[in-house]
């Protein structure tokens, strides 16, 4: 008798040809037979955001093919595939991975008082001599 599938959702267990889960309602893909028995053993990551900090930590001391091994065992891809996802995150982690600007000046508080400029020496404006004022 074949394993029984779990929910990758809620881990309910689901029927044999079953494509949602009764548990929790969402859609599952139905197992692919033609996949290697690789591609069915579980994975270390418990999302695609673990598995890209594994390829960057990778990419960061230079290891191309295994930052490649990891996309493409996980994302079941072939070896272009997972070479052009590599690229893509070398590319993204040399050009936006920078160090944050410094932070901007601290804004004033808004219910201080302004400052006042002393000036002795200006000369006080004057009311204009036009009636219509």
């Amino acid at each position: 008798m074949a394993d029984t599938r779990e929910c990758p959702f809620c881990g309910a267990p689901l029927a044999e040809n079953a494509n949602h889960c009764d548990a929790c309602g969402n859609a599952v893909p139905l197992p692919n037979p033609n996949l290697n028995s690789a591609a069915e053993e579980p994975t270390k990551y418990h999302n695609s955001a673990e598995m890209m900090d594994d390829v960057k930590n990778h990419l960061r001391s230079g290891d191309e093919q295994g930052a490649e091994q990891v996309v493409g065992s996980s994302l079941g891809l072939n070896q272009d595939a997972a070479r052009t996802v590599v690229q893509q995150a070398n590319f993204d982690l040399q050009n936006f991975s920078q160090a944050k600007p410094a932070a901007a000046e601290k804004n004033p508080d808004p219910f201080s008082k302004p400052e006042v400029i002393d000036a002795p020496n200006a000369p006080m404006p004057e009311k204009p001599k036009s009636k219509k004022w």
